[in-house]
């Protein structure tokens, strides 16, 4: 029978529906979150647990499990890369609080910066502030003319060709934040010559940790040498 973490059980789902969650173990008081908002799990007959794959609508969708540990809590992450995924694998737990906080490893913060630099140039070529991810009001907000008044139109960027890295230089950890400086590196295709074009965006970035997830809060412009010498364009403090 399937086990939820709402009050009211439910029907267990059919096999087409199921998101299945590898690497975890149902415990009892286990909590869930899809993009930090609290999500119902059900454990198969055979001990694996899955959630409703329905529910995933959005490609690049973290999963967060927190997990009871003595007298404290551990977390675990999964990234859904497409709604159309059957499964989701978990990766290592930390320890954290009630909530999943705990400071982002670097393993972390490439994924995030990943996720959120391609659905940057995403929203670039739609001019829609609804296609940046992991991104606060105040980010998004910040954004959003150039966004919309299509200030980078000159190029199509291709999202599977372009990136973002990161400098461990400066890394400095606050609390509920982190700051650090990044890359991100482009390519695309020039919309008036046809030409592929490629360059590198230095920037200081600030994520704050709200409302259950990390999200991307303030951008700075960086110099390259700043870059490469840890210099944060973003206070710390």
């Amino acid at each position: 029978t399937a086990v939820v973490t709402g009050e009211t059980a439910v029907d267990e789902l059919s096999e087409e529906k199921r998101l299945y969650l590898e690497n975890l173990t149902a415990v009892d008081g286990m909590k869930m979150t899809e993009n930090g908002v609290p999500v119902d799990y059900y454990v198969a007959e055979d001990g694996r647990v899955y959630l409703d794959r329905t529910r995933i609508t959005q490609t690049d969708t973290l999963l967060r499990a927190i997990v009871p540990s003595g007298d404290g809590w551990q977390t675990a992450l999964a990234l859904v890369s497409k709604p159309s995924n059957a499964t989701a694998s978990f990766g290592t737990m930390t320890p954290c609080d009630e909530e999943g906080y705990n400071d982002p490893d670097e393993e972390y913060l490439d994924a995030m910066l990943s996720v959120y630099y391609k659905s940057q140039l995403k929203a670039f070529n739609t001019r829609k502030t609804e296609d940046l991810r992991f991104s606060t009001d105040n980010n998004t907000q910040g954004w959003e003319g150039d966004i919309t008044m299509g200030a980078y139109d000159a190029v199509e960027y291709s999202g599977d060709k372009s990136d973002m890295v990161f400098s461990t230089a400066g890394l400095t950890y606050g609390e509920y934040s982190v700051t650090l400086n990044a890359a991100g590196q482009w390519t695309g295709v020039n919309r008036n010559t046809g030409e592929t074009e490629s360059g590198t965006d230095y920037m200081t970035i600030q994520a704050i940790w709200q409302d259950g997830i990390w999200k991307i809060d303030r951008c700075i412009p960086c110099t390259e040498e700043e870059y490469n010498n840890g210099t944060l364009k973003i206070s710390v403090n």
